[in-house]
């Protein structure tokens, strides 16, 4: 089994931009001051952290006040420097990340922690079932990450952190243009007591700007929250449907191409300090080398992946805390081609299962100095597995000045086109 290990370093200065109140001569009126908030972070770090606390270089990009900007989520992320995104059509079609320069394939995508990998190409990682308005923000780890996520997070990893809903609410929406553009969106929610429920809804049909380049997709995503004795409970059900016409993405050809996900998950609080995960995610594509022929050549695979985590966290003393958990995933394909009616394997059928441990310690002393280490173990069998190591740490130097340094190993699993393609172009 093939895999690509690096290191990561980063070594960053980081500027906390705090805001300063004049005073106020005389009484104040308390409804008039300003409402502090501060961005808590879950990407890069065991358990959730106040944004200037993280060691680690994460950013974030806040959708839920600037979502009636872009069209899809996938635009948001050309706010963000240190992201290359490149698609071949909209709404994520065809969409590829690249973080500070790596390959798509070096890039992990995440939805709540959970990850969205795709076993038959990294191509399809960024495919998510994913309306804007379901999107609270997105947060952006730059640097190795196998040591919280496992493999493929080698030059960083793009967490996806769906909105929960604050109150009961309905909103509808419409739009129109050029090219046959045609858009519809419902959001709704509803909030009682213990209980929340989002469902969220798009839809984009264009008939190309040119011949054999329209497009549909739709997508539907819905939380269910609800608090009982255990803790927070969160289900997650998702589906995405994206044909589209492909001429010229993959050589001289009026191809046709059409993917489906489908997304189900569970996070589980179990107590204060334990959290239990299990998510499944299924995807198709569907591929038609020449639209106008479609027995000449056809590709039809069908990936699904498992995964569940165990994760808890103790704390130590007043300054230092240990988190330490276990985890697993099955993934497994089939995939097969179809030319001119005779059948035959393209990737062939395949499945592959591992599980890892891992740990965290982490101390914080005179409210200036922060200290973490992980480690990872992932394991592929009885005699093999990929060790990922991770250190990072901080200084306050004054109020809104923060050192930050770490170093970290990753590792990547090549999918299942790297090891079976063969283009039938050659």
């Amino acid at each position: 089994m093939l895999q690509l290990g690096r290191w990561s370093l980063a070594l960053a200065l980081i500027i906390i931009h705090q805001s300063l109140c004049a005073q106020i001569p005389g009484p104040v009126d308390p409804g008039k001051l300003p409402a502090h908030q501060e961005v808590v972070v879950v990407t890069g770090t065991f358990a959730p952290l106040p944004a200037s606390d993280v060691d680690r270089p994460v950013t974030f990009i806040e959708l839920d006040s600037r979502d009636h900007l872009y069209k899809s989520w996938v635009d948001s992320l050309a706010t963000e420097p240190s992201i290359d995104f490149r698609q071949r059509g909209p709404d994520d079609i065809q969409g590829d990340v690249s973080i500070r320069g790596s390959s798509f394939g070096e890039t992990l995508i995440l939805v709540n922690g959970m990850r969205m990998d795709d076993v038959q190409s990294a191509h399809h990682d960024a495919d998510l079932p994913l309306p804007i308005h379901a999107i609270e923000r997105i947060e952006v780890l730059k640097g190795a990450g196998s040591a919280l996520y496992g493999s493929d997070a080698m030059a960083g990893s793009l967490n996806v952190i769906t909105a929960t809903p604050e109150r009961s609410d309905l909103s509808l929406g419409a739009g129109i243009g050029n090219f046959g553009i045609n858009q519809q969106y419902g959001s709704a929610s509803f909030v009682w007591k213990k209980f929340d429920e989002a469902l969220d809804a798009e839809r984009d049909f264009s008939s190309g700007f040119r011949p054999d380049r329209d497009y549909r997709s739709a997508t539907f995503f819905s939380t269910t929250g609800a608090k009982t004795a255990l803790g927070r409970s969160l289900v997650m059900l998702a589906f995405g449907d994206k044909p589209f016409g492909a001429d010229q993405f993959y050589g001289p050809f009026n191809s046709w191409e059409r993917t489906k996900s489908w997304f189900a998950a569970l996070k589980q609080d179990v107590g204060a300090n334990t959290e239990f995960d299990f998510s499944f995610r299924r995807h198709s594509d569907e591929f038609v080398l020449l639209r106008d022929t479609p027995s000449a050549y056809e590709n039809n695979h069908v990936d699904r992946s498992w995964q569940a985590d165990l994760r808890r966290h103790d704390q130590l003393s007043t300054n230092s805390s240990v988190y330490y958990g276990a985890g697993g995933i099955h993934e497994d394909i089939v995939s097969r081609n179809f030319s001119g009616g005779t059948v035959s394997n393209a990737l062939g059928a395949h499945d592959r299962s591992r599980g890892a441990g891992y740990f965290d310690y982490d101390v914080r002393a005179l409210k200036r100095f922060s200290f973490s280490a992980a480690a990872r173990e992932e394991i592929f069998g009885a005699s093999h597995g990929e060790f990922n190591p991770s250190v990072a740490a901080g200084v306050w130097l004054r109020p809104d000045l923060k050192l930050k340094a770490s170093a970290s190993r990753a590792f990547r699993l090549p999918s299942y086109t790297d090891w079976n393609y063969h283009d039938p172009a050659i």
